[in-house]
């Protein structure tokens, strides 16, 4: 799973080289939680640190950069809900 599908933080980061694509993803989430702090965006629900997800504000498919200001915490189900909805659009087109 990439960035744009939101990942969650999780133990085993430590492990984990800095070069990896899980330790950018750890890295981006606690910068994310330090900038917005961990109440998802769309719900307002309070999200546990280790579970953020990272969502996009505008959607990559709509032309959203991977970029932190463009990035929100949410839950996963929050997101999944979200990009759901937005594949459904595309999808009808």
């Amino acid at each position: 799973m990439g960035l744009g599908r939101g990942r969650a933080l999780g133990d085993e980061g430590a492990a984990v080289s800095k070069g990896s694509s899980y330790a950018r993803i750890a890295r981006r989430q606690r910068q994310l939680v330090e900038a917005y702090g961990s109440t998802c965006w769309r719900c307002g629900r309070e999200v546990p640190t280790q579970d953020v997800w990272l969502d996009f504000v505008i959607p990559r498919e709509r032309g959203g950069r991977n970029t932190l200001a463009n990035l929100r915490p949410a839950h996963r189900l929050c997101a999944d809900a979200a990009r759901a909805a937005i594949k459904g659009e595309v999808d009808r087109g």
